[in-house]
């Protein structure tokens, strides 16, 4: 049953790749089952604000006007979204892997989460953006790492804290291993006038153990879509095409090398 969904996956990822080159999944560290392994948790998966364009300048801006004027109806897309991304990556999580997961509303429920909400800092969710500036987690996430500038990425495989905030982490949810994911929007390539320009859906899943040691890391990216920016349902499109994406990430994830 494990080969034929793998293979099943695969065959997707190839038919994907070929159809259109451009969805892309890099494992930076496969992870190894353990067997001492019976609980996760999702903590947070981040979606950052999108990432908008700045080149070529006049195009860029006549495209991000087009943004600005469905701001609201944007930001209701993206809190709607992280809320099923989350809830998708936690039942991805505990089916890959086999082990019991707690995520999102669940995470309230465990013993040691009160304490943990307390010291929650929202203030770290903020990025410097004219137009976005918020980084959404999904209710009952805890929101514990002090990266700064909204830059998650560059925290969780660089900050020399992690490791021991992780270890605390692990030991106050009581869970063996404990998963981050970093999620944003990419608008790239503008076309004349800010007519169209390309949207990508970018996402970094992360695994510790509960000594707070990396031990699994993967990268995908959806194909590219043309939009107009005339609509917040533009946004649809890659966050539909998020679960095919997650899937093929984690069965990657857990790929035995040879």
């Amino acid at each position: 049953m494990r080969f034929s969904k793998l293979f099943s996956s695969l065959l997707v990822l190839s038919l994907l790749s070929s159809a259109c080159g451009n969805l892309r999944i890099k494992t930076e560290m496969p992870y190894q089952p353990n067997a001492k392994v019976k609980k996760l948790a999702l903590v947070a998966l981040h979606l950052n604000p999108p990432i908008l364009p700045e080149i070529p300048v006049g195009d860029a801006s006549a495209f991000n006007k087009k943004l600005l004027a469905n701001k609201k109806e944007i930001q209701v897309l993206f809190s709607r979204e992280v809320e099923k991304m989350t809830n998708e990556l936690g039942m991805g999580l505990e089916a890959q892997f086999g082990i019991s997961t707690d995520y999102g509303q669940a995470l309230k429920n465990v013993k040691g989460y009160d304490r943990l909400a307390s010291k929650s800092d929202d203030e770290v969710l903020k990025v410097k953006n004219d137009i976005f500036s918020e980084i959404l987690i999904a209710d009952g996430s805890l929101s514990l790492l002090d990266f700064e500038e909204g830059n998650v990425k560059e925290y969780l495989e660089e900050s020399p804290r992690l490791r021991s905030q992780l270890r605390s982490l692990s030991k106050s949810l009581n869970v063996e291993l404990i998963a981050y994911a970093n999620a944003k929007v990419v608008v790239d390539k503008v076309q004349r006038y800010g007519e169209k320009a390309n949207i990508r859906l970018l996402i970094d899943i992360y695994l510790f153990d509960d000594q707070g040691k990396r031990v699994g890391q993967s990268y995908g990216e959806t194909e590219p879509f043309i939009v107009s920016g005339s609509s917040a349902k533009d946004f649809d499109l890659v966050f539909e095409a998020y679960p095919v994406l997650q899937n093929l990430i984690l069965t990657d994830l857990q790929k035995v090398e040879e």
